[in-house]
């Protein structure tokens, strides 16, 4: 009889635990749909920009930082992995092999350990600046630089940024030249302070300590700028410096904007509709060259690379071929 009445307790207290984790299985339940709903409601938002709204707002084709942050967040593209470390097989140098410098200095934490899209520039082939992107304190800062007085044989990291700061939130995309007329440096990066996603500048005396410059253009999706200056003293354009750049918010050409002093900056359309905008150039005579590529739609469609030039010191641009004129950009 006992036995039967501690079989009879059992059941009822397995029964009594069984209840309460369906009633809490239940509430968990209720408060996750309750948690889901909201969010199926209404368009994630990632960093001020629309999942939904990716390819309306050009952000699909955009390869600056912030575009590849945004769709890594929406889901579009997967992020980045560490890679597998190993050592290098022992080979023997050639002879007057040259010597490879890291730009690099400092220390670094992980996942904050990647740098691209270097530009390089020298104003006597002793000072060499090298602008790039740079992920050591992002998101609020993708912007560093290092300096070499000594010709290349060593380099400065300058820490922190000093383009980290005067144009608010640096997005990267980095350029940079040395203006012999003006005997000043001039680099750049896309910026929120410059419209929103425009392009801001830094200058310096030395390459060494920069100040906040102008913005170069105020835009609120530009990509992808490059620049050069006119360092010819026999050019009739001496001393004049172009940028150009993909405007996602402005039909996704290709525009150049160019500027004498670096405080006033004239912008002109070369193209109307998505062309890349690849590298802008120059010649000895002052001529102005951009590079650029259709993409043919994107996927595995063939492109065609395309050349543009100013002679008139980035007044009118024409489509070049190297033969002669082929269409009005």
């Amino acid at each position: 009889m006992k036995r039967i009445q501690r079989s009879v307790v059992v059941v009822l207290l397995l029964l009594g635990i069984a209840t309460i984790a369906v009633v809490l299985l239940s509430a968990v339940g209720q408060n996750v749909v309750a948690d889901q709903a909201p969010a199926a409601q209404q368009p994630e938002i990632i960093t001020g920009a629309d999942c939904s709204r990716i390819a309306e707002l050009g952000i699909d084709k955009q390869q600056n930082l912030r575009a590849a942050y945004i769709r890594i967040a929406c889901g579009l593209e997967a992020p980045g992995e560490p890679g597998v470390v190993s050592a290098a097989p022992e080979v023997p140098s050639p002879l007057a092999a040259p010597v490879n410098v890291n730009t690099i200095t400092g220390t670094e934490t992980y996942p904050h350990v990647t740098q691209s899209e270097s530009m390089v520039w020298s104003s006597d082939g002793a000072t060499i600046v090298v602008n790039y992107n740079d992920s050591r304190t992002a998101p609020s800062n993708y912007s560093g630089v290092s300096v070499s007085t000594d010709g290349g044989n060593t380099f400065t990291r300058l820490n922190p940024s000093p383009f980290a700061s005067g144009h608010r939130t640096n997005y990267g995309d980095p350029i940079v030249v040395y203006n012999a007329r003006l005997g000043k440096w001039f680099a750049g990066d896309l910026a929120t302070g410059c419209g929103g996603q425009g392009i801001g500048l830094w200058t310096s005396p030395d390459g060494l300590t920069w100040r906040k410059g102008k913005c170069a253009h105020n835009g609120s999706s530009d990509d992808r700028e490059s620049m050069w200056v006119d360092n010819n003293p026999t050019s009739p354009f001496y001393g004049r410096m172009y940028i150009s750049w993909n405007d996602f918010a402005a039909g996704q050409g290709i525009f150049v904007t160019r500027s004498d002093d670096g405080v006033t900056w004239t912008p002109v359309q070369v193209t109307t509709g998505f062309v890349r905008n690849v590298q802008l150039t120059g010649g000895a005579d002052g001529a102005v060259f951009v590079a650029a590529m259709d993409e043919g739609g994107g996927g595995f469609n063939a492109r065609t690379n395309l050349i543009y030039r100013s002679t008139d010191g980035g007044n009118n641009w024409t489509h070049y071929d190297g033969g002669g004129v082929c269409s009005s950009g």
